[in-house]
């Protein structure tokens, strides 16, 4: 999340509502994106799936909240 806030491919302000939305629209898209390639070689099931992708969704909030507070902490800029 650093990396894509300092270059500015995120928008926002770290700890902001839509800094941490994005921070879990990221997550749980490579969330979906591993589930895909479990359902093609593995035969789980649905219930599995379901609670991959909400502990996928809870962690990258999570992690998205605590990046925009290390950002803050450190005080990074970006650059001009």
């Amino acid at each position: 999340m650093y990396r894509l806030w300092i270059s500015g491919w995120i928008t926002g302000v770290p700890e902001s509502r839509s800094f941490v939305i994005l921070a879990a629209l990221i997550g749980l898209g490579l969330g979906i994106a591993w589930e895909l390639v479990e359902a093609t070689f593995l035969n789980l099931e649905r219930a599995d799936t379901l609670l991959d992708l909400v502990m996928d969704t809870i962690g990258a909030t999570a992690g998205g909240k605590f990046a925009g507070w290390v950002i803050n902490q450190q005080g990074a800029m970006r650059a001009s």
